[in-house]
Parts: structure tokens; sequence; C-alpha cells
């Protein structure tokens, strides 16, 4: 028998993890829901950002997939603008670039990707046709 789903990580704040999010409510799950994203903002539409936002059409609050007042009435806590540095699967629990620790029951992984900074660096058994060399990620955030 497994144990009950009382909390739900979500890592990533984009739309995968909004979805998952939304989803998980109007499945009738009551338990809680942490949201973790590296965003200093809750959600927002990108495509509107280019061209209304910042053709000064548009506030920026109008972009949001969802204000922030809808989070709190949904019981859904939004951490913004954190990183998850490492991933306990022993403990069930994700690390934060802030030092913090957030145990769960289940983990929702919808952060997205992104393609390695060097493929140079890896051991050649990981290296593909596909790899080549981008800019390192931000000195703070490595």
């Amino acid at each position: 028998m497994s144990a009950p789903v009382n909390r739900i990580v979500i890592v990533g704040a984009g739309h995968g993890g909004t979805q998952a999010a939304l989803s998980l409510r109007q499945l009738g799950f009551e338990g809680e829901i942490i949201m973790i994203g590296r965003e200093v903002e809750p959600t927002y539409e990108r495509h509107p950002l280019s061209r209304e936002y910042f053709a000064g059409d548009k506030p920026f609050e109008h972009l949001y997939i969802r204000p922030q007042e809808f989070w709190e009435d949904r019981r859904v806590t939004l951490k913004l603008d954190v990183w998850v540095v490492r991933v306990d699967v022993q403990r069930r629990a994700v690390g934060l670039d802030n030092g913090e620790a957030i145990t769960f029951d289940a983990l929702v992984w919808a952060a997205g990707g992104k393609q390695i900074p060097s493929a140079q660096s890896l051991p050649n058994e990981y290296r593909g046709p596909h790899s080549r060399s981008v800019k390192p990620p931000r000195e703070d955030r490595t």
C-alpha cells in the first residue's frame, strides 16, 4: 500500500507548472501544492510581453497567466526567484539555492530544459552529433 499524497512540489512555475497545479485542483486534489520557479514574477505570457508590454500598450500586471490572488484562493504556494539545486529522492526533498529544503510526497518536474553549458566538458560517451558549446550559466547560479 502506498503512502498518502499530502504535498506535491512542482519544480517550474512556467506554463507547464501552472497547468499541473491547475489540473491537480480541477481533479480534486486537496493537499498542499508548492510551485517553485526561478522567475521573480508569477507566470506571464511571453508573446504579449514583446508586442504589447514593450510597446507600452499593456501594463505588466495584465500579462500574468493568473494573478497572485488566484494562486492564494486555490492554496497554491509560489516560491519564486529560487532554483532547485538538488533533489534527494531518498528523503523526498528538494534543496533550493537559498539553503531551504522542501519535502514532498510527490514531485512534478516541469522546469523545461536547456542545453548543457559546454558539451566539450562531458565525457565522450555523452557527446552526441548535436553537442555544441553555449554560453555558461551565470556564475552565481552554478
